[in-house]
């Protein structure tokens, strides 16, 4: 077994070292009906669950046939909830969703919402080193007071969180805020 050798047929074993058992066949056909071939970067032609339209899943596999296994790259999806003190007093759950891409300079950007009147919008930018991610968060606090303020989180596995806090004052009325984020791919 190589990265070398040959696939055989019906041996059960991943000759090529390729992460696949017995894909032998046309590379100008497509053998698991999942719309790509070889020859158009189908790295698992065996598997439906690979090709370059799939997205990368922490199964140490190559889903989408970028030459990496199990990358964070994808479209996270989840929760935002944010606890609002002080002159004001209330608490939110809303939707958020980020896009990480690890390309030349890893990148995270992503906006949600929380509740009208509380953080109406919230955009959510970072970067990644290893598992660790950071960023900034910038939102629409209550119509008037607009928040820009740090967080910091991790990726691992199939799961982006970060949390943030932080104070805002605009001479009349004074907030403390906390935020909790937990997002899936």
């Amino acid at each position: 077994m190589s990265p070398d050798a040959a696939e055989l047929d019906g041996d059960a074993v991943d000759n090529d070292c390729d992460g696949y058992t017995d894909e032998v066949g046309d590379a100008d056909v497509d053998d698991d009906g999942d719309g790509f071939t070889e020859v158009e970067g189908d790295c698992g032609d065996g598997d439906a669950a690979v090709s370059p339209a799939e997205l990368e899943r922490s199964d140490g596999i190559d889903n989408n046939c970028d030459g990496s296994i199990d990358e964070p790259d994808g479209l996270y999806e989840g929760e935002l909830t944010i606890t609002v003190s002080g002159d004001l007093e209330d608490s939110c759950t809303g939707g958020l969703y980020a896009d990480v891409d690890q390309g030349l300079a890893p990148v995270i950007y992503g906006e949600g919402d929380c509740a009208a009147g509380l953080f109406e919008s919230v955009l959510l930018t970072g970067g990644l080193s290893d598992v660790d991610a950071s960023g900034s968060v910038q939102a629409l606090l209550v119509g008037s007071f607009s928040v820009d303020v740090a967080w910091t989180g991790s990726i691992e596995l199939d799961t982006l969180s970060g949390s943030f806090s932080g104070s805002e004052s605009d001479g009349a009325l004074s907030v403390d805020y906390t935020g909790t984020f937990t997002l899936s791919r």
